[in-house]
Parts: C-alpha cells; structure tokens; sequence
C-alpha cells in the first residue's frame, strides 16, 4: 500500500500503561507507518521504557517536549505533527489501543473516497482488557446537523478515531492555550471550516476507563479551558456568518456554567476573564438581555448570597 501514516502519541507518566499502546501499533496489518512518542519532561520511567522500544523498532522514535513550548498535550501533539513525514495523520494517547486493522480501515475509507479529508470510526472503552466492557465511548444521537450535534454532545469524534489527510490539517492544529476542551475544539474548527470526512461503524479504537480519565477535576484551568473554547467556537461561528440562535444558546449556556463554578470555588481571576469576554460578546448574540441580567444581576447576587444558581442558564 501506497500511504505512509505517521501515528502521534503524547505522554506523560505513563510508564505503566504505554507498552501496551505501542503493541496495539506495532501489530498494524498496514505496514507502511511512523509512530512518533513526544513525551511531557515524564517524572517515571515513561522514557526509559519507550526509548526501549525505539530501539526494537525502527518505525517508532521518541522525543521530548523543547522547553520552549507550552507544557501539555496540545504542545506534544503539535511538536510530533512538525516532525512527521507521513501524508495521513493520526493521534493516539499513550493509555488507549488500537484495533490491528485500524490503519487498514482507515485507509481503506480514504481509497473509496478520495476527496475527503478525514476518516472516521467508532470508539469502544475498556478497563484492563479490551472486552471486559461493552459500551460505546460515546452513544451518538444525531440531528442531521453535526455542528450542533457537537456542540450539545450528542456527537463526537475521539481524537484517535479519526486519520487525517496531512493537506487539510493547520499547521498547529491544536490550540496549546487550553488544558481542556482541546480535542472538542479542535474537531468543531475543522467541522465550521467544512472538512469532508466519511464516518464508518467499525470500531477501531479502544479507550481506557480508569481513575486518572474520569476523575472531577475542579482546576481553575479546567474552567477558564471550557469557557475559552466556547468562545473561541462562538466568535469563529460569527466570523464565518453561521452563528445560529440555537448554536448561540448551547454555547452561552455552557460558558455560564463555567461562571457559576468560578464563583462557586472562587477562582476570582477566571471570574473576571469571563466577564470581560461575555461583555465583549453581547452584541453578537440574540440573548443580550439575558447576558446583561447575568454580568449585572445573576453575578453579584451569587456572589455574595450564594442564591440563584439555576438562574445560569438561557
């Protein structure tokens, strides 16, 4: 086969789980591919043990994270992509697996349609094995209108389930400014920007359920990351004229609720930031009366009697 696929992994203390990503590569029936690990400066033995590796394959390398860029995952997926070779493109995170026909299916997709610019499969999840749970990464439920549908959650791609054509890729495709959201972002920016893509129902990639994935994080950053990503997606909606009311709605409703938990754990700094953006927004959406009940009456109200939480949201 004629492709040349370069597989992008970021990692960081995952030396206990790694290896097994790496066979799940390694075992591709589809030959022709790169595997390139960009590790996060690993407190573990992470480096160790895919240097190891490396060195019983010559498909597979590893580097590590310059520390002249932003520590986190978009910043190593965003490195591996500048130093892969391959016309077809595909992340995978270092605790997931993939199926032995991955690569093949996907390329087997890109073949029957040669226009299209992106392949998508179905997503499985297990815990230790794969098989020992059998439910759907995502049940999808869809409107016929894929932008709200991701914008709701009633769809999604995971990041490993889809193989790129390099040529209809930015050059940094992941927006390293957020600690969250970055995979949902970065999929609703192709889709407003009309990637073409075909969706197949194999299941080709297994995702990891485990503590470390599932576990509430409460962070300042995760609220500024979910607050931003919506705004990024509302003004990028504006500039491309297809900000609908609906879209308007589930994207403001999810940044207020990114309000609320800021005032809740008083994370004043993040309070102020979205603000400033939902002032900046006001006359660019339907809702501005209720934007400006929320920045004037909700806000304060909350804020010191700890009352009206439900009244966050359109």
């Amino acid at each position: 086969m004629s492709f040349l696929f370069s597989i992008i992994i970021p990692t960081y203390n995952r030396a206990h789980l790694i290896l097994e990503t790496l066979k799940s590569v390694q075992k591709q029936t589809c030959e022709n591919f790169e595997c390139i690990v960009v590790d996060d400066h690993s407190e573990d033995d992470t480096e160790q043990i895919v240097k190891a590796f490396c060195e019983t394959d010559d498909r597979f390398y590893f580097l590590k994270r310059p520390t002249g860029y932003l520590k986190g995952a978009n910043a190593c997926r965003n490195f591996g992509f500048e130093n892969s070779k391959g016309a077809y493109i595909n992340w995978l995170d270092s605790d997931d697996l993939i199926t032995e026909d991955h690569l093949e299916k996907h390329a087997k997709t890109h073949e029957i349609n040669q226009d299209i610019e992106a392949s998508v499969s179905e997503v499985g999840t297990f815990f230790n094995n794969i098989g020992d749970h059998d439910e759907l990464w995502l049940e999808t439920h869809s409107t016929g209108d894929l932008i709200e549908d991701m914008l709701t959650l009633r769809a999604s791609w995971q990041t490993a389930s889809v193989l790129w054509k390099r040529s209809g890729l930015p050059m940094k495709p992941f927006r390293e400014d957020l600690s969250s959201s970055q995979e949902w972002t970065f999929h609703l920016l192709r889709v407003i920007n009309g990637v073409k893509y075909s969706k197949f129902d194999t299941i080709t990639v297994y995702v990891r359920r485990h503590e470390d994935r599932i576990g509430k994080d409460t962070s300042e950053k995760k609220y500024r990351a979910t607050f931003h990503s919506r705004y990024i997606i509302l003004k990028t909606l504006y500039k491309k004229q297809q900000l609908k009311k609906s879209y308007q709605k589930a994207l403001i409703n999810k940044m207020l609720q990114a309000v609320k938990k800021a005032i809740y754990y008083k994370y004043d700094r993040v309070l102020l930031g979205q603000m400033i953006k939902l002032c900046s927004i006001i006359h660019l959406v339907k809702y501005k009366k209720g934007l400006l009940k929320v920045l004037f009456i909700y806000i304060p109200a909350y804020r010191i009697l700890r009352r009206g939480e439900t009244l966050f949201k359109l």
